[in-house]
């Protein structure tokens, strides 16, 4: 089944075009994921996240969703690591990073930048 993504920095949306996002529900676990293109600029320094949409509802939001991310800084860097639910958004923590992606490493979201993820989690 098909979901939509919002990509944000800080509170603000910052415009992107998703190219897939798809999941799957099988014996209480979501498989999901997604490949989107930031087309516009975030807010320099602050956390980068996704509030994704039509998703099943986590059983737990406070906990890591198993799974990766990729994040592809307009082809400069490239950040990978794990993937969190905060409330109704996924944020993005960088191996040995205390803070999330876009914060540490500290960055602004600019057009052209990817972002891609796959991860599972239980449903409620």
């Amino acid at each position: 089944m098909d979901f939509t993504c919002t990509l944000k920095q800080n509170a603000a949306t910052v415009a992107s075009t998703t190219t897939s996002a798809t999941y799957v529900v099988r014996d209480g676990w979501c498989t999901a994921q997604f490949f989107l293109t930031a087309n516009a600029s975030g807010s320099a320094g602050t956390e980068v996240k996704v509030t994704p949409a039509s998703l099943p509802a986590p059983a737990n939001t406070s906990v890591l969703a198993h799974g990766i991310f990729f994040y592809n800084d307009a082809g400069t860097a490239a950040y990978v690591g794990a993937i969190r639910w905060d409330g109704t958004d996924l944020k993005f923590r960088v191996h040995n990073a205390g803070t999330e992606l876009g914060v540490t490493p500290s960055f602004t979201v600019a057009s052209t930048d990817t972002l891609s993820a796959t991860f599972t989690f239980p449903v409620a």
